[in-house]
């Protein structure tokens, strides 16, 4: 699902501030694309008429737009802001939008039980997740714009797989190459092209 960002960013950016993309940058959306597909359906293309959807799937495609929508804006906060400042900004912001959320699971549904791993859970992504990777991506896109950085989506993908092969002990097959080729030409072309001026 993560894999749709970098089009979803690329349309973002072409809708808000008119940047356009060449077509060797085209191509390697497109390609990439192609190299996750493989990851999905484990190589076999037939596999995507058997794949069933349901809401949470439309809610993280939701969410993945809000992120894409976020790395777009990145380049309206004023350079005198530091990174570290903005992730505060939006750690506390988070936690007020969530806090409402929060408090009506748990009156109606269920409340969080407090746990080893719920807290670990939490930590992980507040402080891994959130804090560091999406502060690390924010310091990337003012660099090289967000369009290019979108593009580390395939490659999570990617190595993700290459991680199960090597810490689950999923075999590595013939999809698995097909998908490091694709993926890793496709970011490379999308590299080629300017980084839009902030």
């Amino acid at each position: 699902m993560s894999a749709s960002q970098p089009a979803i960013t690329v349309l973002l950016t072409w809708l808000m501030f008119r940047d356009v993309i060449n077509w060797k940058q085209g191509i390697g959306i497109v390609i990439a694309g192609l190299g996750v597909l493989a990851i999905i359906t484990r190589g076999d293309p037939l596999a995507i008429l058997n794949m069933e959807f349901n809401k949470g799937d439309l809610i993280m495609l939701a969410a993945i737009a809000f992120a894409a929508l976020y790395n777009v804006l990145i380049r309206k906060v004023p350079e005198q802001i530091p990174v570290p400042q903005l992730m505060v900004i939006v750690l506390v912001a988070g936690a007020v939008i969530n806090l409402p959320l929060y408090i009506l699971e748990t009156i109606y549904i269920r409340p969080v039980p407090v746990t080893w791993v719920t807290v670990g859970s939490i930590l992980w992504v507040g402080i891994a997740v959130t804090a560091i990777a999406v502060g690390l991506m924010s310091v990337v896109i003012r660099r090289i714009g967000a369009n290019k950085a979108s593009m580390s989506n395939y490659m999570r993908a990617l190595l993700t797989a290459l991680l199960a092969v090597v810490l689950l002990g999923e075999a590595f097959q013939a999809f698995h190459l097909i998908a490091m080729v694709l993926v890793i030409g496709g970011v490379f072309l999308m590299t080629r092209g300017r980084t839009p001026a902030t």
